[in-house]
């Protein structure tokens, strides 16, 4: 047994009141010990500190949160520098031709050169990714810490938290810290904390978090704050307060998000149908008239699934099957479709895979020598005229490509006007398949794009809804593990809510990679 558990232990069994010896001790075994660089032992000494029912030590586990904000700003910064090295590396290997061994007689550093960047980028990032793993169990131990002290030590420790998560000007990675207190946090000064950020805070990306804690709380007497905020003017907000409703599962939530449905065109759309569903079990689609018609006729008597009421009578619910009334009324169609995969989205962003191998054939001569199939870019160009040519003119969209680098066909999101989809269909027919696969790149130059605002009447909002194409792996960037990928991309998305739909092309797509890509990101995957 580690001497931090063992010192918990022995102050669980002390009287309230800690002592100086006996905090003294405490302090000096969380000292000791969260140096270390096993992570369990860390963690051991975190939720030995949070049992120390002694405001010393909630705001000792506070100081460590701030240091160990600053830890992870320094990675991300040494990353974002590792990165550009390494992309300047991988250009000039590119220009030089070289695919991965030196010519005759030649000899370069390049290849060991960008190995070791590629390496030294890995690192960077298991080490950042454990260092928000702590931050997390750090941020928990202090909820536990602040739940064993009362009276004036409560308010003392928990001023500081409150402060954090309630000032503009904090760094969002230390808000972001106090929130995640607050969501382990089971006093209802934590709502109301939490509250007050969904009434009053000015950054979309607070608000977001604030509804990620309550939707952990699941606390169901913040269903009023939560249902105010699918009127919020950010886009991202209601996606996350719908996604909150399903979590706390309150009986106060069917009307409004029926009434959302009504008023929502978009991607959102979707987001509402899937809700509705999860809570009720019935499926009338996109229609909110037969939704509201089946409320009048069922709302009184209804039980919210999931709820422990609900359990009960859950398998008589059908759930999600669609109903037989549904036909009678025309959902809202979608807007527009990639490979069949339809969406109701008005922001789409499209990131395609021009590697040298989209330059392939789809599929051996169909009759002769003279009739030959088209390359899978070939394809993907009529795709993305099919799922253009469908778009509303209210609608924004972009094209973003990516092999060895990545281009963007405009800088931010731009209206689909008939010029507009012109021009990225020409832009896009003008780029040959070449080079490798940097999929990771792709990846977060199309979530630069989604993070783009309204600037000027050329880029109105941001995207809320991705169409990912690839026809193979990672083989280049600065990170090529899938596992690290799908972690960077969870990490980005927890913000910025978009859909990822995917597209495999061929045989040598990573399949499950791809379906793995979608699922976590609320999209589908289909295979070609």
């Amino acid at each position: 047994m580690s001497l931090s558990l063992a010192l918990a232990l022995a102050l669980l069994a002390a009287p309230p009141e800690v002592s100086d010896t006996d905090w003294g001790r405490a302090e000096a075994a969380f000292a000791s010990q969260i140096r270390h660089d096993d992570a369990r032992l860390r963690r051991e000494a975190a939720q030995a500190l949070a049992e120390v029912a002694d405001v010393r030590g909630a705001q000792l586990l506070w100081r460590t949160i701030q240091k160990q904000v600053k830890a992870i700003e320094a990675l991300a910064a040494e990353r974002a520098d590792r990165e550009e090295k390494l992309a300047k590396a991988e250009r000039i290997l590119e220009k030089s031709g070289f695919q991965g061994r030196s010519g005759a007689g030649r000899r370069s550093s390049g290849p060991d050169e960008a190995k070791k960047l590629r390496e030294a980028v890995r690192g960077i990032v298991d080490r950042e990714n454990q260092a928000r793993v702590m931050l997390d169990t750090y941020a928990e131990a202090l909820a536990t810490s602040l739940s064993h002290l009362a009276g004036a030590e409560f308010v003392q420790g928990f001023a500081v938290v409150r402060e954090a998560a309630s000032t503009p000007k904090a760094p969002l990675a230390l808000r972001s810290a106090a929130i995640r207190t607050l969501a382990n946090c089971e006093a209802s000064e934590a709502r109301d904390v939490l509250a007050s950020i969904l009434v009053a805070d000015n950054d979309r990306q607070v608000r977001v978090l604030a509804l990620e804690a309550v939707a952990e709380r699941k606390d169901p007497e913040a269903a009023d704050r939560v249902i105010a905020a699918l009127e919020d003017e950010a886009w991202q907000v209601r996606a996350a307060a719908i996604k909150a409703l399903v979590e706390i599962k309150s009986k106060l939530s069917i009307v409004p998000l029926i009434d959302a449905l009504g008023r929502e065109k978009g991607r959102l759309v979707d987001d509402i149908e899937k809700a509705l569903v999860a809570l009720t079990g019935r499926n009338f689609h996109s229609s909110a008239p037969l939704w509201k018609e089946w409320w009048e006729k069922d709302g009184p008597s209804f039980v919210v699934l999931g709820t422990a009421e609900a359990d009960a009578i859950a398998k008589a619910a059908k759930a999600a099957a669609p109903d037989a009334d549904a036909a009678k009324v025309v959902t809202q169609p979608p807007t527009t479709s990639f490979y069949g995969i339809e969406t109701h989205s008005l922001r789409v962003l499209f990131i395609l895979d021009v590697s040298g191998s989209m330059a392939e054939r789809t599929g051996p001569s169909p009759t002769g020598p003279s009739q030959t199939t088209p390359t899978k870019l070939a394809v993907a160009e009529d795709e993305i005229h099919r799922a253009l040519g469908a778009l509303p003119e209210q609608a924004t969209f972009n094209v973003l490509v990516y092999s060895s680098e990545v281009q963007r066909w405009n800088r931010g999101m731009t209206p689909a006007s008939i010029a507009n989809k012109e021009a990225a269909e020409a832009w896009l027919r003008g780029i040959p398949a070449r080079g490798a696969t940097n999929i990771y790149a792709g990846l977060i130059e199309g979530f630069k794009i989604a993070g783009i605002g309204a600037t000027d009447h050329n880029y109105t909002a941001d995207a809320d809804t991705i169409f990912f194409l690839t026809d193979g792996n990672p083989t280049v960037g600065a990170i090529t593990d899938v596992e690290r990928i799908l972690g960077e991309v969870r990490r980005l998305n927890s913000l910025s809510r978009v859909v990822i739909h995917t597209v495999g092309v061929g045989h040598d797509a990573d399949q499950d990679f791809l379906d793995r890509l979608a699922s976590e990101n609320g999209g589908k995957h289909v295979k070609k």
